[in-house]
């Protein structure tokens, strides 16, 4: 009995075994979490994207309110927290059109807003290259759509 414990005392490490069903069981787990955190990571990233554009739109509305309380002509471009919005007239319903764009350090994000001639929002758009949402008068946001690659 003495030397069974003493050989079994003096084994140091795993058997190649133990090491391969230990491997085998991270895998399985990681098999069954990957998806998961997968479908989760869109989720947050979808709520991100309405998150950004809801924070711009709202942005935009106090800039154009400003300059219409004002009576300031709408200018060519604005800066809005760090971002430059340049705004195109659309000739035939005498719509202003509002397009911003502006990079960040790998992706570009770009965002078009619609307003009536008397400075109201009418329709706005918001892309973050992986997701795109939209906002108008009369039906609120719609869910974030993911991008064709």
């Amino acid at each position: 009995m003495g030397k069974i414990r003493q050989t079994l005392e003096s084994r140091k490490g795993y058997s190649l075994v133990q090491l391969i069903l230990v491997i085998i069981i991270i895998l399985a787990i990681a098999a069954f979490l990957v998806p998961s955190a997968k479908k989760y990571m869109s989720g947050i990233n979808q709520t991100n994207c309405t998150a950004e554009a809801a924070k711009i739109l709202v942005e935009l509305q106090k800039e154009v309110a400003d300059m219409y309380k004002d009576s300031q002509l709408i200018p060519t471009t604005i800066m809005i927290n760090d971002v430059v919005v340049t705004i195109n007239v659309q000739d035939s319903a005498d719509l202003k059109g509002v397009e911003q764009k502006y990079s960040g350090s790998q992706s570009e994000k770009a965002a078009k807003c619609t307003l009536s001639p008397d400075g109201d929002m009418v329709s706005f758009a918001f892309t973050d290259m992986t997701y795109e949402t939209t906002w108008s008068r009369s039906e609120g946001w719609t869910t974030p759509a993911k991008l064709a690659s």
